[in-house]
């Protein structure tokens, strides 16, 4: 279903019904009549399961469509808040293509391209979501889509969590308490089971056991995991009185002002509170501090993982350079002995040093001997028989005669 010029602003898209050709009139870009037709190609073979996967759309079809979909009914709605504005950058750039002609060229130049606006990490984020994209239109829908080699950036400084300690985290209490003490609870509450705030805002007194001393957390409409697994944490005697308070709301833990749910984070407010404590990070910095200062009480990366409700301990190794006397047991497990000692190769190095330092004044000392002039250099070819080429490579403005040479060899 080709897309032929019309006049300026028109376009001429040929649909084909029942294999008969009918021609429509767009008005609009090249871009907007590509994905148009695309459109219409869909919708003609929506009626033939077969015949929809041999028709391929455009990825930007596919996006703001069939991937819409799928996203709708699997992922919650505040990753889709974030993950549509990539998807705009990633439709920006490939949206003409279709998906199984995407070339591999393109990528390299995406990404040079998006790396001198944003930061390597984010880079790294829309190739992943680029990848997800191809695979959900592989595997789920059966389109040919083009299989992509997709280098990532390397970013550095990655690997290590950074806590606050104590002295830090009276600091942000303080400054909570000054100018936000309606803000302390849910700060308290995070700080002390190291959960995510989204999880904090979703929290429902349902969930909270204080018989048991445990607050469950589990999937709702209103948070996933990321596992998608349910988790208990326990409830300490710092946060107990906290939760113990009484309830301004039947159903949430922490309600709005209003007395309904947060559905964002209190990022202003946190904002405020954070830099009058004269501290850095996100509230997410909370959940890295209760991790370090339970590994610091207990150190048990298996125990943690399962409080934080990591899927995978190997996510859990994120904060195992904050356990006390980390690879402490590794020192001295091996030890190989060399027969002299550091002592006695800087005595070396002092040495060969001296020694290079003396031929240097000695060679400024000694008078040159190598003649200067041709006329010296001639006699001495003459009367040893011999032709010295190092005298001749530094006369290159002074070449030797033909002549003198050849008498020289016949005699």
């Amino acid at each position: 279903m080709p897309v032929y010029p019309k006049s300026k602003g028109k376009w001429r898209v040929r649909i084909y019904i029942g294999g008969k050709p009918k021609d429509e009139i767009f008005e609009g870009t090249k871009k907007e009549a590509r994905n148009y037709e695309a459109a219409k190609r869909l919708e003609v073979a929506a009626s033939d399961p077969e015949m929809l996967r041999r028709v391929v759309p455009t990825f930007s079809v596919f996006c703001l469509n069939e991937y819409k979909e799928f996203c709708a009914k699997h992922i919650k709605p505040s990753w889709w808040r974030k993950l549509k504005y990539v998807l705009v950058d990633l439709i920006e750039h490939f949206g003409t293509y279709r998906l199984d002609r995407i070339p591999q060229t393109t990528v390299a130049t995406y990404t040079d391209a998006r790396k001198k606006d944003i930061a390597a990490t984010s880079v790294n984020n829309e190739l992943r979501v680029l990848s997800r994209v191809l695979n959900v239109a592989r595997d789920e829908f059966h389109y040919p889509a083009s299989k992509l080699k997709l280098t990532k950036l390397r970013v550095s400084g990655k690997g290590k969590a950074i806590a606050w300690n104590d002295e830090e985290m009276a600091r942000l209490f303080n400054a909570t308490a000054e100018l936000d003490v309606e803000l302390l609870p849910i700060l308290t509450f995070i700080a002390n089971t190291g959960c995510r705030s989204g999880e904090a805002l979703a929290l429902e007194w349902s969930q909270v056991d204080l018989e048991s001393g445990h607050i469950r957390f589990w999937p709702s409409d209103y948070w996933q995991p990321k596992n998608n697994q349910a988790r208990e944490v326990p409830i300490g005697e710092a946060l107990l009185p906290w939760l113990q308070a009484p309830h301004h709301h039947p159903r949430w833990v922490f309600p709005s002002r209003r007395g309904g749910r947060y559905a964002y984070w209190l990022k202003m407010r946190w904002e405020a509170v954070r830099k009058r404590a004269g501290l850095s990070g996100g509230v997410h910095q909370l959940r890295h501090t209760y991790a370090s200062h339970f590994l610091r009480t207990k150190p048990d990366l298996v125990l943690l993982a399962e409080v934080l409700g990591h899927s995978d301990v190997a996510v859990t190794k994120l904060y195992q350079h904050m356990l006390p006397d980390h690879l402490a047991r590794a020192r001295n497990v091996v030890n190989f002995v060399a027969p002299v000692g550091p002592a006695a190769v800087e005595a070396h190095r002092r040495q060969r040093s001296e020694r290079k330092a003396t031929k240097k004044v000695q060679r400024k000392t000694v008078p040159r001997t190598v003649p200067t002039t041709v006329e010296n250099a001639v006699s001495i070819e003459r009367d040893n028989g011999f032709e010295p080429s190092t005298f001749s490579l530094g006369m290159q403005d002074r070449p030797w005669p033909r002549t003198h040479l050849e008498s020289n060899s016949t005699t």
